[in-house]
C-alpha cells in the first residue's frame, strides 16, 4: 500500500516530539501529504474535575472550574500549533497547519484517521515511568493503547528518537498467513525503499516442513519470490500471562535489524483486537519495549479510505476543523 497520507497525532511530551519528526520524514520519503491533530480532552477534564450529582456544593462551582481548565487547556493548544508549524515548515512540509479537535482523543483520532492512510503517534515506555506513576495510570489505558484497539487504520507507535527504516520486518503467524495484509505491509516497505523480509512465528509443532511452508507461500504470493523469509519459534519464555504479550523473548527488537522497523498485523476476535498469540493488542503496547513498531489491521483495505476528504482536509485546513 502507498503511503498517501498521514494523520499525526500529538501533544507536548518528549514521544510526540519523536513521533513528529519521523512523520515529517515519512512524509517526505513517501511523498505523502501529512495532517497533524491535536485533541483538547474536554470530557477528560470533566471526569478530572467534575461530578455528575451535586454533593456539599451545587455544581456551577464545578462547571466554572471546567470551564476554565478547558480554556487554560486551548491556549496550551494555541502553543503547540505555533511551535508545530514553525518546525513542520522547517522540514519542508508545505501548509502545515495543526488541528484542533475538541472531545475524547480516541474518538477523535480515529474519526479524522477515517481519511489517512495510517496514523502516527508518541509513546512512554512502560519502563521509563516512575512507580508512582504506573501505580495511578496502571487502571487506565494511554492514548495509543486505547488506539491499538480502537484504530481500523495501521498505527505507527514512536517511543525513541529514530530515524527512516531501512528494513521492514513483517511478522506474520504460522497458523494465521493473511495475504491482504502481507501484500499491504510489502507496499509500504516499497514506498520508503526498504529491505523488507518476512518472518513467520509458530509455537507448536507442525506437520508441514519449514522448507514446504515457505516454498507454498511463495507459490499462494507472487510478490514474495524474491522476500527473504524466516522461521521463528515463539520461545518457552514468552510471558502471556495475563493476557499480555511482553515479547521478552522474542529476538526481533529493532536494533537487532539495524535501522529496521517491525510491522505486526492485528486482527479483530470476539470483539477484542489481538496480535501475538491471539494475544491483545492493546496491551502489548503497554508493555512494548521496542523503539517502534506499526501495528497493521489485517482487514484494512485502502481502497475504503476516503480519499477525498482528506485531500480536502489538507487544502482547506480550516473547513477540516468543522
Amino acid at each position: 500500500m502507498k503511503i498517501d497520507s498521514i494523520l499525526l497525532t500529538i501533544d507536548g511530551s518528549l514521544n510526540s516530539r519523536h513521533a513528529a519528526d519521523f512523520a515529517f520524514d515519512l512524509s517526505n520519503k513517501a511523498n505523502a501529504q501529512l495532517q497533524a491533530q491535536h485533541v483538547v480532552d474536554v470530557k477528560g477534564a470533566w471526569e478530572f474535575i467534575g461530578h455528575n450529582y451535586p454533593g456539599f456544593v451545587g455544581s456551577q462551582a464545578y462547571i466554572t472550574a471546567h470551564q476554565g481548565l478547558c480554556n487554560s487547556l486551548l491556549e496550551l493548544a494555541e502553543l503547540l500549533a505555533n511551535r508545530y508549524r514553525q518546525d513542520a515548515s522547517a522540514h519542508g512540509i508545505p501548509g502545515a497547519e495543526l488541528i484542533v479537535d475538541h472531545g475524547d482523543p480516541v474518538v477523535e483520532i480515529c474519526r479524522r484517521a477515517k481519511k489517512h492512510d495510517i496514523v502516527v503517534i508518541g509513546h512512554q515506555k512502560h519502563e521509563a515511568r516512575a512507580q508512582e506513576q504506573l501505580r495511578r495510570q496502571f487502571a487506565r489505558w494511554s492514548i495509543a493503547e486505547s488506539l491499538a484497539h480502537m484504530c481500523e487504520r495501521p498505527l505507527l507507535i514512536v517511543q525513541e528518537a529514530r530515524l527512516l527504516p531501512q528494513a521492514v520486518t513483517i511478522l506474520v503467524f504460522y497458523d494465521h498467513v493473511n495475504g491482504n495484509y502481507i501484500n499491504n505491509a510489502l507496499s509500504f516497505a516499497k514506498s520508503l525503499a526498504a529491505k523488507p523480509r518476512l518472518v513467520c512465528l509458530g509455537s507448536s509443532v507442525h506437520e508441514e516442513s519449514p522448507s514446504s511452508f515457505i516454498e507454498d507461500l511463495r507459490e499462494a504470493n507472487p510478490t514474495l519470490a524474491d522476500v527473504p523469509i524466516e522461521l521463528k519459534a515463539l520461545p518457552a519464555r514468552l510471558d502471556l500471562s495475563g493476557d499480555v504479550a511482553y515479547l521478552s523473548g522474542l529476538d526481533l527488537k529493532c536494533d537487532q535489524w539495524k535501522d529496521g522497523l517491525i510491522v505486526m498485523p492485528t486482527r479483530m476476535s470476539a470483539g477484542k483486537r489481538i496480535t501475538v498469540e491471539d494475544s491483545s493488542a492493546a496491551l502489548l503496547v503497554r508493555f512494548l519495549d521496542m523503539p517502534m513498531v506499526l501495528l497493521w489491521p489485517e482487514e484494512y483495505n485502502p481502497a475504503e479510505k476516503e480519499t477525498a476528504g482528506a485531500v480536502h482536509a489538507a487544502k482547506n485546513p480550516e473547513a477540516a476543523r468543522k
